[in-house]
């Protein structure tokens, strides 16, 4: 996927092989009944000889929209791709850089009625804007914009929930008073604020609200995922926050979880066993469809200061500094972490990297080639995200 001036679909397959039995690291055999098992960690390989683990390479599926509304602009970002049940959405942020007080953007969707082969742009006409005619923007129930900073929505499958309730979203809110924003993150302990809707286009604040709270340093500051757990029974919550002094540490995950969505557990740091750390921007895990008790986490890596372009190549570009972001002096692709349910890891069997940035300037750019929240089938061989 890149953000640039289009959103692109890639699609794969990952290695699926099933075994009956397998031997665990104490040396007893451990059952796994006939659930499908996915070989992206060494859990239930107890040695290989002659053998290897090899990352399948994903394949573009081409351009899925492009970038070309006046609310749209350069400084857009994908969000998530969801199964709205008769069609799919996708959400990314539109953000024109042209209003120095507009600190988010905008949420914006598309939709696809034939598994992610073709998109469009609905018109829904949610936030009123003169200079915005016929636009696609996300919105809350009383007709203000609605950027999902910083989580994308999601779909909640725990059983009972109610049906206008079934597309979620959370922002992050400091406990202080103060705006979280795309540019401005304050010091301190950070709640999350849950939006709740029917058609996946108008968002209500839910009532009451749940009390999740982090005091982890620069916490939900973009890159967080949810979801409920079939395996776990309980809502498993990812998110970012920086291990370290700001600076001469990591952007890393924490995890938290709750029985009831109201509730919830203290956040515990994810750890990634022996790999050497990185800094993850956005984390992306998700229950893997044919067996979710694997998480799939096509995360998106950033190379701080790892400059692959020019200022002059940046300007023919038309990319821009917002704020104390410059935008050609990073770079960014993505690899694949993984988890499994109730676990604090996530294990990188694979180093190389997922989604290459490729040919061309633009893919070279800061905060770029960002894999969505979804990974979803589109037909028996493949997968889309």
């Amino acid at each position: 996927m890149r953000i640039g001036n289009q959103i692109s679909v890639v699609s794969g397959i990952l290695v699926l092989l099933a075994h009956l039995l397998t031997t665990a690291e104490g040396g007893e055999v451990a059952s796994i009944g006939n659930s499908r098992q996915l070989f992206v960690d060494r859990s239930l390989i107890d040695r290989m000889d002659r053998v290897a683990l090899r990352l399948h390479e994903p394949i573009s599926g081409g351009v899925a929209i492009r970038i070309d509304k006046p609310w749209e602009g350069p400084a857009n970002f994908g969000m998530s791709v969801i199964d709205a049940g008769d069609r799919l959405l996708m959400y990314y942020r539109g953000w024109p850089a042209t209003d120095a007080k507009d600190e988010n953007g905008v949420g914006c969707v598309a939709e696809s009625r034939d598994g992610g082969a073709t998109w469009s742009k609905p018109v829904l006409n949610l936030v009123k804007r003169p200079d915005w005619p016929d636009n696609n923007i996300i919105a809350t129930d009383d007709g203000e914009p609605r950027f999902a900073f910083p989580c994308a929505p999601w779909v909640d499958t725990r059983p009972g929930v109610p049906t206008d309730e079934r597309i979620k979203m959370i922002q992050s809110e400091p406990v202080s008073g103060e705006k979280h924003t795309a540019m401005r993150d304050p010091a301190g302990p950070k709640r999350l604020v849950f939006w709740a809707s029917a058609d996946g286009f108008t968002f209500r604040k839910l009532s009451p609200q749940p009390e999740m709270i982090s005091d982890l340093r620069n916490c939900f500051d973009g890159g967080n995922t949810m979801f409920w757990s079939e395996v776990e029974k309980q809502y498993v919550l990812y998110y970012r926050w920086y291990d370290g002094e700001w600076g001469h540490g990591y952007r890393s995950m924490a995890r938290a979880t709750s029985k009831d969505l109201m509730t919830w557990t203290p956040s515990v740091s994810m750890t990634y066993g022996d790999t050497p750390r990185e800094q993850f921007y956005v984390n992306n895990t998700q229950p893997y469809f044919r067996a979710p008790h694997i998480y799939i986490a096509p995360a998106a890596r950033f190379m701080e200061g790892r400059q692959a372009i020019t200022k002059a190549q940046a300007a023919d570009l038309g990319m821009k500094t917002i704020g104390a972001h410059v935008y050609f002096k990073d770079c960014s692709d993505a690899v694949l972490l993984t988890s499994r349910a109730g676990s604090t890891q996530y294990d990188r069997t694979f180093m190389e990297t997922f989604i290459r940035p490729g040919l061309g300037a633009g893919n070279w750019g800061s905060r770029s080639n960002y894999p969505l929240t979804g990974v979803l089938p589109s037909g028996p061989n493949r997968v889309r995200s």
